[in-house]
């Protein structure tokens, strides 16, 4: 789970998935807090979180918060603690890198906010499950990688 900015900060999204099914796109269209965050969540994620699952996020100042943090736990939503650099490990990271490659597909611009919208939205619906399930049975081999490179970069 991430949020991503698009055409240069013009669009600001986030996004999950669990297993391999993506959940809704999110546009954020204000200056998110921690407050907005929870609520984000509560909204687009906790319907999915099943028991045995954990939250994964990254270290934004938002996901560190003392009010992020209780709220996780006071909903008993697991987290995945982890390195605060490390792209290598997040499977988001690299449905970003899809999802902007076709946005852009051909070096395509947008006249207007609109239109990136429409294209983002879009492209998130093409995001194939067999995309997901494929960069979840990676994440022994990114580990095994990490590791071997002591923390360093991996091919992920």
């Amino acid at each position: 789970m991430s949020r991503r900015a698009f055409g240069g900060g013009t669009l600001m999204v986030w996004g999950a998935f669990v297993g391999n099914k993506l959940l809704d796109l999110v546009i954020v269209d204000q200056t998110m807090d921690s407050a907005k965050y929870t609520d984000m969540i509560n909204k687009s994620l906790r319907p999915f979180m099943k028991r045995g699952l954990t939250f994964m996020h990254d270290g934004a100042s938002i996901h560190r918060s003392d009010e992020t943090k209780n709220w996780l736990k006071d909903n008993k939503i697991p987290v995945l603690e982890w390195p605060a650099i490390s792209p290598d490990l997040n499977p988001i990271e690299n449905v970003w890198v899809m999802l902007t490659r076709a946005v852009f597909t051909n070096g395509r611009q947008f006249k207007t906010k609109k239109e990136l919208k429409a294209e983002v939205l879009k492209q998130w619906s093409l995001i194939k499950p067999e995309q997901l399930t494929n960069l979840l049975k990676s994440m022994t081999e990114r580990i095994v990688e990490v590791t071997a490179n002591q923390g360093g970069n991996t091919k992920y």
